[in-house]
């Protein structure tokens, strides 16, 4: 045993570090996901349809200042996640009425298509901030375009 740890004394492992280069701030995450629940509410659940007017904008705003695209896509996925599991939320009713999976393990099964759909505004956000780093803020004009190009 004594010689397991002096062996371990030896040859330290250096610390795991966690690189947060990449890792958006809790303003840009909040921005986000408050477009997501905006879109959302803008659905006829909800009827505000009012807020399919601004509810991207925080989500453009975002991703116009990011400078890069890596963050710009994590934002984009975050926002799909969240946009597209508040919208397909019903998708669980044939997983527990037919499939007779416990409304427990149904909800977090639908997450896995929705992470996956989730990768096209992800896509969509990684584009549009190569495009506006290039172009500069004109090019957000292009943003239905790159939108429908991408889904």
């Amino acid at each position: 045993m004594q010689e397991v740890a002096a062996v371990g004394a030896f040859n330290p492992k250096p610390p795991i570090e966690m690189s947060s280069a990449h890792a958006p701030p809790l303003a840009e995450v909040s921005l986000v996901s408050s477009s997501a629940l905006l879109t959302i509410l803008s659905f006829p659940d909800c009827d505000l349809w009012p807020l399919a007017w601004v509810g991207l904008v925080p989500l453009l705003v975002v991703i116009a200042q990011s400078s890069k695209e890596s963050r710009a896509f994590l934002l984009g996925w975050l926002w799909g996640v969240i946009f597209f599991y508040g919208t397909c939320w019903w998708l669980t009713f044939p997983m527990i009425h037919y499939a007779h999976i416990a409304a427990w393990l149904a909800y977090p099964l639908l997450i896995l298509p929705v992470a996956l759909v989730a990768i096209f505004p992800g896509l969509f956000s990684a584009v549009l901030t190569r495009l506006v780093s290039r172009f500069g803020s004109a090019a957000l004009f292009d943003a239905p375009l790159s939108s429908t190009t991408l889904d």
